[in-house]
């Protein structure tokens, strides 16, 4: 019903059960590459590029990345698919998404599985009672910048991306599940293209 464009990488048989895919920030759909192959001879496994990223269409108006219309995408995608139903997984952002989606929509989630994001009501209360995560989630307020967040990421080659995925902090611990420097790449051709990181950060300028 928007209009828009979703790009989308499937694996296994139409008529198998749904499982969709919702990545975070800054990703796409090639974060679930590993679940694609792993669930395939299950379900029918389609992994998303959210609107705003990768070759999803990119509107240019912040007020097109509500959470009323992100919300509203999985449904029409869900559809468009010719399901009523899904496994909907979702990671970081694609978590919240994936949170407000079952709460909007229960009769469309079979299965809600969330990685790496808490209940938004409960985050809500939380981050108000506890400075530290207030702390922590200080780019929320970052990226209500216009222009400037874009720009950081782009600095010295796009530093601040490739320290995301490979940093102690932030990046994956475990030997033996590091990204790869073919994977970094991917990321970065991504996110290198012309506006690429606008969309992205236009789904937090929308959140307050």
């Amino acid at each position: 019903d928007s209009g828009l464009r979703f790009h989308y990488v499937a694996a296994g048989e139409r008529g198998k059960p749904l499982m969709l895919l919702l990545h975070g920030f800054p990703e796409f759909w090639y974060s679930w590459r590993h679940q694609l192959r792993e669930f395939k001879s299950e379900y029918r496994v389609v992994a998303l590029d959210l609107r705003g990223y990768g070759e999803t269409d990119a509107p240019p108006h912040k007020e097109n990345y509500k959470l009323d219309c992100l919300i509203a995408d999985i449904k029409d995608i869900l559809e468009s698919l010719g399901y009523n139903k899904c496994v909907l997984i979702g990671h970081d952002w694609g978590g919240m998404i994936a949170w407000l989606v079952a709460i909007c929509y229960p009769e469309m989630v079979t299965k809600l599985i969330v990685v790496n994001f808490p209940h938004p009501s409960v985050f809500t209360e939380y981050i108000l009672r506890h400075p530290s995560q207030l702390i922590k989630s200080g780019y929320y307020f970052f990226f209500q910048m216009p222009w400037f967040p874009e720009f950081m990421f782009t600095l010295n080659d796009f530093k601040v991306l490739k320290s995301l995925f490979t940093s102690q902090a932030t990046g994956i611990g475990r030997k033996g599940c590091r990204l790869t420097a073919e994977d970094i790449e991917a990321y970065l051709y991504v996110f290198s293209q012309p506006g690429a990181l606008t969309g992205p950060i236009n789904h937090y300028r929308t959140l307050f």
